[in-house]
């Protein structure tokens, strides 16, 4: 699922991660709101297997991508190990362990993962390099028992590196084609009217003028949820509207 900068992947994915993981109590959390009274909220909530993810904290500094494979295989290889005692070997990449878990216990995993394009922004023309990232995800996540459900975020699409089958067991949601996710890219007309009733601190007129930046087929306009939720709380709308930051990009195609 990709999204525009401020448009709260990383929120969404924590949010996902407090739901899911098993071992917490997060009722608290979702009580008030409308996932609660949702068929399969209690079946879910707290009940599986999660493995929460960022790839910045491992592709992120000067290494390598076979660095940075090797360093996340290693924590996960040990956090398998401490929480399935005498279920991995000792030798068994990772793909292997997971499997043999599954095999073993039945247990399954949810993996939910952040900037999973940070190689391709980070790594720019190292096509090896790039190569030897998806060939990771694919070893990982495709046509694996183990798997639950894989949700990766970021901005770039998967489509624009994907090569071949590498990674067509996704499912992909972009901000130009949400699908049937679109009210959830941002907030709504309606949830930001609740919002300015609710902090009382600006009207939504003013919040719309600045921040109604995008408008999707099938959901209407979304606004950005980082700005809106800023804004509400300082009581101020600051930075440059949307509809300043479209026109400067479109004048820039524009004939002089």
């Amino acid at each position: 699922m990709s999204r525009p900068r401020r448009f709260g992947k990383t929120m969404a994915l924590e949010m996902l991660a407090a739901y899911y993981t098993r071992g917490i109590h997060t009722d608290d959390l979702f009580c008030s709101l409308e996932i609660k009274h949702t068929l399969n909220y209690h079946k879910h909530l707290n009940a599986h297997n999660t493995v929460c993810i960022n790839f910045n904290d491992y592709f992120e500094n000067n290494g390598t991508i076979h660095e940075g494979i090797e360093r996340l295989s290693g924590y996960l290889l040990q956090d398998l190990r401490n929480t399935f005692p005498n279920v991995c070997p000792e030798h068994a990449d990772l793909p292997l362990a997971f499997d043999m878990v599954q095999q073993t216990t039945g247990e399954k995993f949810i993996f939910l993962i952040d900037e999973w394009d940070c190689v391709f922004r980070l790594k720019k023309g190292r096509k090896q390099e790039q190569e030897e990232f998806l060939s990771f995800l694919r070893m990982l996540f495709k046509d694996k028992t183990y798997v639950e459900l894989v949700y990766m975020t970021g901005i770039l699409p998967i489509k624009k590196y994907n090569t071949g089958s590498a990674l067509n067991m996704f499912r992909e949601y972009t901000i130009l084609e949400p699908k049937k996710l679109g009210p959830f890219f941002g907030f709504t007309v309606e949830e930001t009217k609740k919002l300015c009733a609710q902090f009382r601190t600006l009207r939504l007129e003013e919040v719309r003028e600045w921040y109604d930046g995008y408008y999707l087929a099938g959901t209407g306009f979304i606004l950005n949820p980082r700005s809106v939720v800023e804004a509400l709380e300082e009581g101020v709308c600051w930075g440059f509207p949307m509809i300043w930051t479209v026109f400067k990009i479109r004048t820039r195609f524009l004939p002089r």
